[in-house]
């Protein structure tokens, strides 16, 4: 965790959020996949108080706010990383307390406090799921959990990162500024299944509400926008030839994901559970 907070104050130092070619086509994708879900969730009756462990820069904060218009919760936002909780306030959202501390010390303060808890693309950085009860506590009874990770389950993003420790040096020094690397080594990631999470969630007296699964060619994806942008063609060429192939996949893994042997291999998963 303390190699991650080096990784990711690094990370928001980075360029990366601004150059990376796809963001219109990932916005385009989690727009179309997350945002009548993730609006479902905000607008049920009770939430007032939130909590995002590890909001990183507040991106999270910024897309529910305003492009959902979310706009009646007030959040109350988590972060180890200085530079991160810096560039979230620099966002200048509405509603939004960026506080500099780290999501695993957060329950100590706020016991049975927050309405809703969100995690989103934290558990993998972390060293188990001992958070999961931190999350507990922090909520109220019938308090609302919401999770978006990434399970060690797909096939495509084990070839990827196999493919990425064997790479030579001078090609993994390329991924500097994103959080694939830090001191020219790939970090170690904490790596959960679905099922374990499940079991995790149950074990702290957590009841499952919904499961949703996203993603089964995100991480090929990644990897041929890195390699593009490595090359420098243009942005306007890559779109050209990387946007009308992408939209293919995102209607095939859409129509995949309804099976649950695909599920299984979902990149991203998204459970909400309520505190019994």
């Amino acid at each position: 965790m303390d190699n991650d907070k080096d990784i990711f104050n690094k990370f928001y130092k980075s360029n990366i959020l601004k150059i990376r070619l796809a963001n219109d086509v990932y916005e385009k994708y989690l727009n179309q996949f997350f945002n009548e879900d993730l609006k479902f969730f905000f607008e049920q009756e009770g939430i007032n108080f939130v909590a995002d462990l590890g909001c990183g820069d507040g991106q999270f904060e910024d897309f529910v706010i305003n492009e959902l218009k979310v706009k009646d919760k007030k959040f109350f936002c988590f972060d180890n990383s200085e530079t991160a909780i810096e560039s979230a306030i620099n966002r200048k959202i509405a509603n939004c307390n960026f506080i500099k501390e780290s999501c695993l010390s957060v329950a100590e303060n706020y016991k049975n406090y927050f309405d809703a808890v969100i995690i989103v693309n934290v558990l993998h950085h972390l060293d188990g799921l001992s958070i999961i009860e931190d999350a507990y506590k922090l909520l109220k009874p019938n308090g609302l959990f919401l999770i978006i990770d990434l399970p060690w389950e797909n096939v495509f993003q084990k070839m990827l990162f196999k493919i990425f420790d064997f790479s030579p040096q001078f090609l993994k020094n390329k991924f500097a500024g994103d959080d694939l690397l830090s001191d020219g080594k790939r970090p170690q990631r904490y790596r959960f299944t679905k099922k374990q999470l499940r079991g995790k969630l149950q074990q702290a007296n957590f009841s499952i509400l919904s499961q949703e699964y996203y993603y089964l060619f995100c991480f090929l994806y990644f990897f041929v926008e890195k390699v593009l942008l490595l090359v420098k063609l243009p942005k306007k060429t890559i779109r050209k030839l990387f946007y009308p192939s992408f939209m293919v996949f995102l209607r095939l893994e859409n129509f995949l994901l309804k099976l649950s042997f695909f599920q299984n291999q979902a990149s991203i998963y998204k459970v909400i559970c309520v505190k019994k």
